[in-house]
């Protein structure tokens, strides 16, 4: 399977008062990540939107850290798609995510089949 590598830096904007990534904002982070998955095969127009999402959270990020997300794309069919998502601080793991979504094109929010492009190398 294709691994698609994004890099982050945390702002102080998605921490909490003591400088610890806020929950909530490693989806945020893995959207960003998934959204630049599209743009670096061609798809600036289209949308992995969310059905479902799991988080499991190995360890907490810090203000400043330079975090990477490494997504890997397998298919369920030609609507949807599972994204596995391991947001990592060199080599500790910060938190793990599995996204199951559909490709959808911008504006009219249409459903679109998967393309091959993002489960293979």
């Amino acid at each position: 399977m294709r691994e698609f590598i994004y890099s982050y830096r945390i702002p102080l904007s998605d921490t909490d008062a003591g400088g610890i990534v806020y929950h909530s904002n490693y989806i945020a982070i893995a959207e960003r990540a998934r959204a630049e998955m599209l743009r670096d095969i061609g798809m600036e127009r289209m949308v992995l939107d969310a059905e479902e999402i799991s988080v499991e959270y190995k360890r907490p990020g810090i203000f400043d850290d330079l975090v990477t997300v490494h997504s890997t794309v397998s298919m369920i069919d030609d609507r949807r798609c599972v994204i596995s998502q391991i947001t990592a601080r060199g080599d500790d793991i910060l938190a793990e995510l599995q996204v199951k979504a559909v490709l959808r094109s911008l504006p009219d929010l249409g459903e679109v089949p998967v393309p091959h492009e993002l489960t293979e190398a």
